[in-house]
């Protein structure tokens, strides 16, 4: 597993960052988890999909509806 990546939400799989190079200058990262096949959407930033993979529900930066509603 990449040491900068949580294990997978869904099954605690190890995960990796892959590169899709679809020509010789341009390419997409995804984080995949090894174990389930779960991934991220894709993304030409590497820290950007390291990002949306480590990003959870119970994270502080993730609002509440109840936060969103006033209560």
């Amino acid at each position: 597993m990449d040491e900068d990546l949580k294990p997978c939400p869904f099954c605690a799989g190890s995960a990796s960052v892959n590169y899709v190079p679809f020509s010789r200058m341009y390419g997409e990262y995804r984080v995949i988890c090894r174990q389930c096949g779960v991934m991220t959407e894709a993304s030409a930033d590497k820290p950007e999909v390291m990002k949306m993979w480590n990003r959870r529900a119970d994270d502080e930066t993730v609002l509440s509806v109840a936060s969103l509603h006033g209560e």
